[in-house]
């Protein structure tokens, strides 16, 4: 059974050790392990998480599997009418199971809770991550990309995809 509860700080460890599990084996065998090692750091060290929720605002979901927390993620208000889906993880073993679905058919749902003036959900996803395919199905469209420096000479090259929320 699939829980999903809106997270707190007092979250922000349990979110960084999914972090941990999750981020690296993700983006093996497209990030080096340098970029990888700083991109955890950047995003995903307690004051990070911290900045996160309470500074640029986003809301953050823990998703429990059967008691257990086995996924997250977290939504942004931004210009132009957009929610941006900063994060959407799951563990792997859990990939191909439905679970990431059902993880977005609740994404959806919660932002049309807290952010209901709001008119699309956009999304950043590496060019060559395979997650791609799964938000092309799932109804999202590729709208542009972007190469965004994030310091210490490493950049996320992204496609820009959102979809309308109705």
């Amino acid at each position: 059974m699939l829980i999903f509860q809106k997270a707190t700080l007092a979250d922000l460890e349990t979110i960084r050790l999914l972090a941990h599990s999750i981020f690296p084996q993700t983006y093996a065998n497209i990030l080096t392990q340098n970029q990888s090692d700083y991109m955890m750091e950047m995003m995903y060290s307690i004051s990070s998480l911290r900045k996160q929720m309470t500074e640029e605002h986003q809301i953050f979901y823990l998703v429990s599997c059967d008691g257990v927390p086995c996924g997250y993620f977290s939504l942004q208000p931004s210009e132009n009418e957009r929610v941006i889906l900063q994060k959407l993880y799951l563990l792997p073993s859990l990939h191909g199971k439905g679970i990431g679905r059902t993880m977005m058919d609740n994404v959806i749902r919660i932002t049309g809770i807290h952010f209901q003036e709001y008119r699309f959900l956009q999304l950043y996803v590496n060019r060559m991550n395979k997650a791609k395919d799964f938000y092309l199905k799932y109804g999202f469209r590729i709208t542009g990309e972007r190469d965004h420096e994030i310091g210490n000479g490493f950049y996320m090259n992204d496609y820009i995809m959102e979809m309308p929320l109705s």
